[in-house]
């Protein structure tokens, strides 16, 4: 899977919470692997999911709620805000 369709798969999950009327979405990248439509393999896929999810981070915007050193766990967590 490429970076842009991964993007493409976390931006689904912020249309979905933002037509169910959430203001916010705290994400864990093992949520976000497990909520994807199109998925490879587990292992190679967490990295990705990681690296499009810090991209997304609006500075000053969206909160960092957990990391890891580096940034390439199944736990790291971060609260964005809606819509996008």
């Amino acid at each position: 899977m490429t970076f842009e369709q991964v993007e493409l798969e976390l931006k689904k999950i912020f249309d979905k919470a933002t037509a169910e009327g959430k203001n916010e979405l705290v994400l864990v990248s093992k949520e976000f692997f497990e909520q994807m439509e199109v998925k490879p393999e587990y292992r190679d896929c967490i990295p990705m999911c990681c690296k499009v999810m810090k991209s997304n981070i609006k500075e000053g915007v969206d909160e960092v709620l957990y990391h890891t050193a580096s940034w390439q766990s199944h736990t790291l967590k971060i609260k964005y805000k809606l819509p996008r």
